[in-house]
């Protein structure tokens, strides 16, 4: 096990060029394979996953890369071939990054690295576990967006999917900068933590969807948009990370910037911003009234949500909004 410090890796945000000044950083082609397959629908399923689980149930929502422990993780080093692995970075999007021997790798130059971990099984009890980068594609659809196959040990002949969708089968991961609140599904901006987001679960839809945190739109960044999205995904109205829904209820997603466009002539659900809704008619679920939710959202400190009054995502400082059919 490496026993890593802070100064292995460096915030995912920097340039390669912050390597130390006395070494020549070479660049190796990373001839990342395209996926094919094409992602998003305007009519999108919502589901309650923050992220997909690890092992027995645990989340991964955050791992910091300074040895530290987060959400019951530490990781303890990255190598590649027994070599290892520095300045671990997340650049152009979500393209993983590391430098080895000095040459800057990426994308599927990096499958078969492994990096160890500690998660904690009871309070103060942990158990070892290693990670592994199986394979790498890029979206065909938006080339800053890359799918990784990450694999975790099960024993020393076993490896299995980290990521896995709702209904078992596997899938891959984005690599996303900072972590997620387990609890509440709020953005923990630790410079030194990412997260591996599962395809199918909120904070990957949220991305493939078209609010990559790492994007703008004009000159607004859509690191909120992303959370925003995120808390919509799973009727989070409250923004305490209580879902009001159940996997698979179609909604009609839309947004200020016309990224996305509404589809269908649904009734206004909710606005959304990244503390969660920001108005609210009807739920899109029956299951949950009007007023239950906004009693939700007084017990949590919102005050009481207006309701929505017209189409424009934009009203009440709202930067998405759902139409939905309340089932």
């Amino acid at each position: 096990m490496f026993s890593v410090d802070k100064g292995v890796f460096v915030v995912a945000a920097l340039s390669i060029g912050l390597v130390g000044c006395d070494e020549q950083v070479e660049r190796a082609h990373a001839g990342t394979p395209i996926d094919g397959e094409v992602t998003f629908r305007n009519l999108a399923d919502n589901g309650v996953e923050l992220n997909g689980p690890l092992m027995n149930g645990m989340r991964m929502n955050g791992m910091r890369m300074n040895g530290m422990r987060m959400n019951g993780m530490r990781m303890n080093g990255m190598r590649m071939n027994t070599s290892q692995l520095n300045n671990f970075a997340i650049t152009s999007g979500s393209l993983i990054s590391a430098l080895l021997d000095s040459i800057q790798r990426s994308g599927a130059d990096l499958v078969d690295a492994e990096y160890d971990f500690d998660y904690e099984i009871t309070p103060g009890n942990y158990a070892h576990k290693k990670l592994r980068i199986a394979g790498v594609v890029q979206s065909s659809t938006d080339s800053d967006i890359y799918f990784n196959d990450v694999r975790y040990q099960v024993d020393a002949a076993t490896w299995d999917y980290l990521c896995r969708d709702g209904a078992s089968n596997p899938t891959e991961a984005i690599a996303l900068n900072f972590a997620w609140d387990e609890t509440t599904g709020s953005r923990l901006e630790y410079p030194d933590a990412f997260t591996w987001a599962c395809r199918g679960a909120a904070l990957a839809k949220a991305v493939e969807w078209g609010y990559a945190p790492w994007r703008t739109a004009g000159a607004t960044s859509l690191k909120d948009a992303h959370q925003a999205a995120v808390r919509m995904i799973r009727a989070d109205y409250c923004g305490t990370g209580v879902t009001h829904t159940v996997n698979g209820n179609p909604i009609d997603v839309s947004d200020k910037w016309g990224l996305q466009e509404p589809g269908t002539a649904w009734p206004v659900e909710a606005k959304w911003g990244p503390d969660g809704a920001v108005c609210l008619n009807t739920p899109r679920r029956q299951a949950w009234s009007r007023a239950t939710v906004v009693d939700e959202c007084v017990a949590a400190g919102r005050g009481v949500l207006p309701y929505c009054t017209n189409n424009d995502p934009s009203e009440f400082g709202g930067l998405l909004m759902t139409q939905a059919n309340a089932l």
